[in-house]
């Protein structure tokens, strides 16, 4: 719930400070578009993070209190688990959270991407051309990047040789897709990631220029 409110107050704080009732003060303001995109960008991007911070620790504070009232059920849950590993050869905890980690920056990357994809579709919505119906507009371009980044970022993942394994000696690079990987624990294409982030930066800077040349401020 917090996540969802989060980006509901992000969404509405770019349309209502450039695209609203605010949008001419701020277009007068003596900074380029791209400054004053880059400024809302960074909020919304640290506003996000904080509420995926504020979930895990929940998490963590939820699993310190039933660890603490489980009378050492859960500590034998974790010793039984560490025995398994060593009888079946799984992977160590430092591994899984060295893996946990790879999928945290996806996660950054993700979040990124999603604000970007945002920010794009608003202010498209919002030149002259859209304008009568931005709020439709705005969702019509917003799905439109989302699926032409998850169809293409789908594909290098699981086709792109580049990508993060997990196996019984350690966590490491393969030059191999994600789909063709040998005998490993955990397996993580990372090329999708890496379309997603350009795909991303590329949204922003194209974002930026229609709002230099193109947006009609209401």
């Amino acid at each position: 719930a917090a996540i969802l409110m989060t980006l509901v107050m992000v969404i509405n704080n770019f349309a209502r400070s450039l695209y609203g009732s605010q949008g001419y003060l701020s277009y007068t303001l003596p900074v380029k578009c791209s400054s004053l995109l880059f400024s809302k960008f960074i909020v919304a991007f640290v506003w996000i993070i904080v509420s995926y911070l504020v979930m895990a620790l929940t998490a963590f504070i939820v699993a310190w209190y039933a660890k603490s009232q489980s009378n050492g059920m859960l500590e034998s849950m974790f010793e039984m688990v560490r025995q398994l590993q060593v009888v079946s050869d799984l992977p160590t905890l430092k591994l899984i959270l060295e893996y946990l980690a790879v999928l945290g920056l996806g996660s950054i990357i993700t979040v990124i991407s999603f604000v970007s994809f945002i920010y794009f579709a608003i202010t498209v919505a919002n030149t002259r051309r859209f304008q009568n119906k931005p709020v439709l507009f705005g969702m019509v371009f917003f799905f439109i990047v989302y699926f032409v980044n998850k169809t293409v970022a789908t594909e290098l993942m699981l086709d792109l040789p580049l990508s993060i394994y997990v196996s019984g000696d350690g966590i490491g690079f393969s030059f191999e897709s994600m789909q063709n990987a040998g005998n490993v624990l955990f397996n993580y294409g990372i090329g999708g990631k890496i379309f997603t982030l350009i795909f991303a930066v590329l949204l922003l800077v194209v974002t930026g220029v229609i709002m230099e040349k193109k947006v009609n401020v209401k």
